[in-house]
């Protein structure tokens, strides 16, 4: 093993390092920043100013670094809902900007959330084309899908439904595992 990681150690990969970064740099644009100011404003984070920049890479990494601007004070020190609320702003611009069809398959992703935030992410994906594949405990949130007025819960499983908007389809576990 100690063998193993002196020659990765050893292997250089400047070259790798700096086409990540070329590559990350194209993808952060002046458009993603808007759209993520928008999406942070929807979610009902209109006064927290973050920043977003490149971070440093190395070892064929460029990563991506969100600041909290130098006119916030200690106070605006981020709480973890409003941390996961930022992430999942950044999140949505980037589905957004990308335009991709691919699914997305979210684990509990308003854990940390108050209701009303939960709410507005749950609207913010019924705004995606992407199919969406939800693992959720919080009821709150499941009501935002099932409440919704441009969609609806599918009750079909042969996709004979002929219903306008999103086909939400609810799958619901009545225990947690083989002895429950």
């Amino acid at each position: 093993e100690k063998n193993l990681r002196d020659k990765i150690s050893k292997v250089n990969t400047t070259s790798i390092t700096a086409l990540s970064k070329k590559a990350h740099d194209s993808l952060l644009t002046e458009n993603l920043k808007k759209v993520f100011k928008e999406e942070l404003s929807f979610l009902g984070y209109q006064n927290l100013d973050v920043k977003i920049e490149t971070a440093k890479g190395e070892k064929g990494i460029s990563s991506t670094k969100l600041i909290l601007s130098k006119k916030n004070d200690v106070k605006t020190i981020l709480s973890e809902g409003e941390q996961k609320a930022v992430a999942l702003a950044l999140f949505i611009t980037e589905a957004k900007i990308q335009k991709s069809k691919n699914p997305i398959i979210m684990d509990d992703p308003v854990n940390s959330l108050d209701h009303k935030i939960a709410g507005k992410f749950a609207q913010r994906l019924l705004n995606l084309d992407n199919q969406i594949i939800l693992f959720n405990h919080n009821r709150l949130f499941l009501d935002a899908f099932e409440t919704s007025k441009a969609n609806h819960i599918c009750k079909n499983f042969d996709g004979g439904c002929n219903s306008n908007g999103k086909h939400i389809r609810i799958y619901q576990i009545n225990n947690e595992g083989l002895n429950a």
